[in-house]
């Protein structure tokens, strides 16, 4: 039987679920090393280090090879005793296949397995729901992920949880502070600000202008300039509010829909890439992508010119850990540990999947990404 904790952010649910089963000062976490600078953030606020594993070019998720390739270069640097938990994520939506060997090697390992599950909800893999194959899972609610309440994580236990674990996991989320009325409020505008623009002509104005005021400290930003320079925001530890709790119960019951929706515009570009000559994106049975990924030839030119055009299209990950020009100093990151998600980071961009994005503006996109798509990676 699982058991959910609502936080404040994605990352803030991963710290508790990490800080519930005793990771601290001098241990190891194994990370896949594509995801969002926060993750290992919240590995390190801890005290602990984040160790990573490389992912495959196809799938963009870590396969059971990767993770004992890591393994093993961990144990060679004779820092295996200290590694004690390993993040297994589903990358854009996309199901990890191994996800089942993965959990049960590393539980012959004696490691705890938490599922990254902050691109997928509602997904299906061999029969089992992503999100209760490890120990432990945690979600985001944030503005481009499966649905949103603004911002939102939740936190989740498996199986047989240890009951310490349990309790220590209550406690944490009792513990944790509401945001504040203004910070609510502010939210609440967000969110209606968010479905005004919610649509492609307006993506390029949208996205600077909320950046421009989260930068003043008048929005409520994803992440601060202080946490991406790998500081540990003063209110970090915070759970939902009343808001987000009010959407969370109200999206989370149209999933069904929304889920529909997404494959089918998923569909229309597999087809719309076939009838141009390229290879579609190969995601595994029951993927419901929130993004769909393309590898281009000059990824920075491409979003300029996006941009100029009024395309909307997705930079994630600009950085192995996302976003670039953050401060990785202390993540115990190096690129040669991870040679694929570099070279993906670099040439990656992703169409949008969701409800302001219909057939005829799907057509648009997929006509100007057609003279900067990677033709000979496409098709490996």
């Amino acid at each position: 039987m699982s058991q959910r904790f609502l936080f404040y952010k994605g990352r803030v649910a991963l710290y508790a679920l990490l800080k519930a089963f005793g990771i601290s000062s001098g241990h190891r976490v194994l990370v896949p090393g594509y995801t969002c600078i926060v993750v290992p953030l919240a590995v390190r606020y801890l005290g602990a280090i984040p160790e990573y594993t490389d992912i495959q070019m196809q799938s963009y998720n870590a396969t059971l090879e990767n993770y004992k390739e890591a393994f093993a270069r961990i144990e060679s640097q004779g820092n295996a005793h200290t590694l004690k938990a390993v993040l297994v994520q589903h990358t854009y939506g996309n199901p990890n296949k191994d996800i089942a060997s993965i959990v049960s090697w590393a539980q012959q390992k004696g490691l705890v397995v938490l599922e990254d599950c902050a691109h997928v909800n509602g997904i299906v893999i061999n029969g089992k729901a992503a999100g209760n194959f490890g120990d432990g899972s945690f979600f985001s609610t944030q503005w481009s992920k499966p649905f949103t309440t603004g911002l939102g994580g939740i936190a989740q236990l498996n199986r047989e949880t240890d009951e310490k674990v349990r309790d220590a996991l209550v406690q944490l989320a009792q513990s944790a502070e509401a945001p504040g009325t203004i910070e609510s409020c502010v939210l609440a505008l967000q969110l209606l600000a968010h479905k005004v623009f919610l649509k492609p002509s307006l993506y390029w104005f949208a996205i600077n202008t909320h950046r421009a005021l989260s930068k003043a400290g008048i929005f409520v930003g994803s992440s601060t300039t202080a946490e991406l320079n790998g500081e540990m925001p003063q209110d970090y530890f915070k759970k939902m509010g009343g808001l987000q709790i009010w959407l969370l119960a109200k999206r989370s019951a149209n999933m069904e829909q929304v889920n529909r929706n997404r494959k089918r515009l998923v569909e229309e570009y597999d087809k719309l890439l076939n009838e141009k000559g390229f290879s579609t994106f190969k995601r595994e049975s029951g993927a419901v992508l929130i993004r769909y990924p393309v590898r281009v030839e000059d990824k920075k030119l491409c979003l300029e010119d996006a941009k100029e055009q009024k395309i909307e299209l997705g930079d994630w990950f600009d950085s192995p850990l996302h976003p670039a020009g953050s401060n990785v100093e202390d993540l115990n990151w190096d690129d040669h540990l991870c040679p694929n998600a570099v070279t993906l980071a670099c040439d990656t961009i992703n169409l949008p999947v969701h409800n302001g994005v219909d057939v005829l503006e799907a057509r648009r996109i997929v006509a100007f990404i057609s003279k900067y798509i990677k033709k000979t990676t496409l098709e490996s």
